[in-house]
């Protein structure tokens, strides 16, 4: 058995280097390919040389006894193609998105909240972060981030809000609606779950069991920080009304009032009535454009969902390529799990959920960096590692992704749009690291706790 011991070893070294190479601000969607190629070299050598022990081999004959252009295809070509399916869910959802832009939908709720919010700034505050949240339960994508940033930012440090804090306040409120949003987490349930033609777990399986309870718990707990950070900052906010909502030159009137209840439409619809998403995000897209005046005649209505459409290819090119690549990584896992196993089995403990959650509340900055407690980053492996033990997906998910979410998403500066709030504040770096982490541990902490209620047996 040496042998394959030499063979997980130099797996694992590969996968440390992914590792670094996030750390270090590597480009994932090449780590990711890179990562695909080398592991599939080294497992078509070990499996295709004869180096291996014949039990080892007979053990695992299911692998062994492909080809080493079947070992190929299964990972970049199977691997790729199944994505497609994926791919249109992650368009769709950007229509929808772009509808909103486009039509200025959040752009006007979100200046309705602040008009809410009266001369009470910490209760401005309160209102565009429940909204935020709210609209990223549907909306996603960094050009949604930006879209929305710009509006929202400007009206906090008017009101008198230190920029860090806003930053933190804005980017966390956009990490929790991702806790519900069904593109954002149908596609990775996609990525990670389907084996073959087969997919063993869905949007509704999550929704049902964690994501109703964890999207508005992980408002409150944003809902809750800006109160305390702004107590602790002991800075006098401005008047409420001060705070100007600039409008672009040529920006549209307003839509209709109607059209405000439109960004929450689709997760609604699919939540309640069990929809697919493609047709959801489609209809409610359309309806929304015709709601504010952008279908009027064939030919407009042709213009605005072209435009639309076209935008959303564009935002959601760089998740598509990051995720096609992902894919390989969950098909070379396949090729590499017999020598994995045989170094991780006696490390990793077994029908042992506690302790798992435990760990990941301990090592939750794992996450950051795009490190090996985020699913956005190298946990691909470990996932897929518990699945071959034994661990179902019903846990597994909610497990990895509170720490992908809740420290990935929202407090590293790796993750794009948080660059984007970082530079656009102009703040330093390091200033919002040393905000933003530990509050980011301690949401990962509370949604753990979720997940022990929620899904520890399932």
């Amino acid at each position: 058995m040496v042998v394959e011991y030499i063979v997980a070893f130099a797996i694992l070294a590969v996968y440390a280097w992914l590792i670094y190479f996030a750390v270090k601000g590597g480009n994932m969607t090449f780590g990711f390919f890179f990562v695909g190629v080398v592991w599939t070299a080294i497992c078509a050598i070990a499996w295709k040389t004869g180096i291996l022990t014949p039990g080892f081999v007979e053990a695992n004959q299911d692998i062994a006894g492909m080809s080493v252009m079947g070992m190929i295809n299964s990972v970049f070509q199977d691997g790729i193609r199944n994505q497609g399916l994926q791919t249109v869910d992650i368009i769709t959802g950007a229509f929808f998105g772009a509808v909103l832009m486009e039509t200025g939908v959040s752009a006007a709720l979100i200046r309705k909240t602040v008009e809410l919010g009266g001369d009470r700034p910490l209760v401005v505050m309160i209102l565009l972060d429940i909204v935020v949240a709210a609209l990223f339960t549907s909306i996603f994508g960094i050009g949604a981030v930006i879209a929305l940033g710009i509006i929202v930012l400007p009206i906090l440090f008017s009101l008198g809000v230190p920029k860090v804090i806003a930053s933190v306040s804005y980017l966390f409120a956009v990490a929790a609606g991702n806790y519900l949003n069904p593109v954002l987490n149908a596609s990775s349930f996609t990525t990670y779950s389907k084996v073959g033609d087969t997919q063993y777990y869905f949007y509704q399986d999550w929704a049902s069991s964690f994501g109703y309870f964890a999207a508005p718990v992980a408002t409150l707990f944003v809902v809750i920080m800006t109160i305390v950070m702004m107590k602790a900052s002991g800075k006098k906010s401005a008047k409420a009304w001060a705070a100007p909502v600039e409008e672009a030159e040529g920006q549209k009137k307003d839509p209709p009032g109607i059209a405000l209840i439109m960004p929450f439409m689709p997760t609604l619809t699919i939540l309640i009535f069990k929809t697919q998403n493609i047709p959801t995000f489609i209809f409610w897209g359309i309806v929304t454009l015709a709601i504010c005046g952008y279908c009027k005649g064939l030919n407009m209505t042709a213009a605005s969902y072209s435009k639309c459409m076209y935008n959303a290819v564009i935002e959601s090119a760089g998740l598509i390529v990051f995720l096609l690549m992902l894919a390989c990584i969950t098909k070379t896992i396949n090729l590499a799990k017999p020598f994995i196993s045989l170094v991780l089995d006696p490390i990793i403990p077994k029908n042992a959920p506690m302790i798992l959650v435990i760990a990941v509340m301990v090592l939750a900055p794992l996450a950051l960096f795009r490190g090996p407690l985020t699913m956005y980053g190298t946990a691909g492996p470990i996932f897929l590692i518990l699945v071959a033990m034994g661990y179902s997906y019903g846990f597994l998910f909610p497990l990895l992704f509170v720490p992908s979410i809740s420290m990935n998403m929202a407090a590293c500066p790796t993750q794009s749009y948080v660059a984007w709030g970082i530079s656009y504040s102009g703040i330093e770096t390091k200033d919002y690291i040393k905000k933003s982490i530990p509050w980011g541990w301690i949401f990962t902490i509370v949604m753990e706790v979720l997940v022990i209620f929620t899904c520890l047996n399932r």
